[in-house]
């Protein structure tokens, strides 16, 4: 077996029993130069990958929080005119069904917050108007009608605390 090549040609030499490309007069590509070039490929595809779902997760956040927020709209949008605007201290039994709405709403919110679905920056918003909202007389009055439910939104009424417990790093990986 010679070992001359042709330059360009893939064959195996009688020196090195590797497969080899001779790319110029004096370079070889040899199969650990191979592994080394599929090393650099591979971890080039993990990044991407891992961008990637970056990238997803936060579209996924987007969408989800999407849904609670057209819960939201929908109640407000079945709301009277005058509790909209607050000129009724009595509600009409509808408008109460909604504001018992409204605090299942909340307590879905609290809820999915506490799961860490719920990202730090919208979790702000939504703090600030589950506070509000459930600070009105008819809504205390309705979560101290139901002591069987409303648990999430009792505990944030008492402590008005984040109830995500979980870890920072974890928190920080998810995109909250």
């Amino acid at each position: 077996m010679t070992e001359r090549m042709t330059r360009g040609s893939i064959g195996f030499s009688a020196n090195s029993p590797a497969l080899s490309i001779e790319r110029t007069g004096l370079t070889r590509v040899t199969l650990s130069d191979w592994a080394n070039i599929a090393t650099i490929v591979t971890a080039a595809a993990v990044i991407v990958a891992i961008l990637s779902f970056i990238g997803d997760r936060s579209q996924r956040h987007r969408e989800f929080e999407s849904l609670y927020v057209q819960r939201y709209w929908a109640i407000h949008d079945r709301q009277s005119a005058g509790v909209r605007l607050g000129q009724n201290e009595k509600l009409r039994k509808a408008d109460r069904a909604l504001a018992l709405d409204y605090l299942r709403l909340c307590e879905d919110e609290l809820e999915i917050r506490k799961l860490g679905l719920v990202t730090n920056r919208t979790w702000k918003v939504w703090a600030d108007a589950i506070e509000s909202g459930i600070a009105t007389p008819v809504s205390r009055e309705l979560i101290d009608e139901r002591p069987g439910e409303l648990h999430h939104v009792r505990q944030f009424a008492q402590d008005h605390r984040d109830p995500y417990t979980g870890w920072k790093l974890w928190a920080k990986w998810n995109g909250l």
